[in-house]
């Protein structure tokens, strides 16, 4: 039986292997107790967080990239 840490984690690793940042950063934050052994996990986690700020950033500009098609495409 996995302890809840240990589904969080691995929920995580699933959403990576979706390309789903957000969720996976969201799962191992879930899931985190870290403990100073576990310099793989913090840096996994680090990296995670960094494609989730990415993945959001690329969603935001393509809104605002969609808003100004259709200012331009409307007058």
């Amino acid at each position: 039986m996995l302890t809840p840490q240990e589904k969080a984690y691995c929920r995580g690793l699933a959403a990576l292997q979706r390309k789903d940042f957000v969720a996976a950063d969201r799962e191992f934050a879930a899931g985190e107790e870290p403990s100073p052994e576990q310099n793989q996990f913090a840096i996994l986690r680090e990296a995670t967080r960094l494609l989730a700020y990415i993945q959001t950033e690329k969603r935001r500009l393509a809104q605002i990239e969609n808003s100004i098609q259709e200012t331009i495409h409307h007058g």
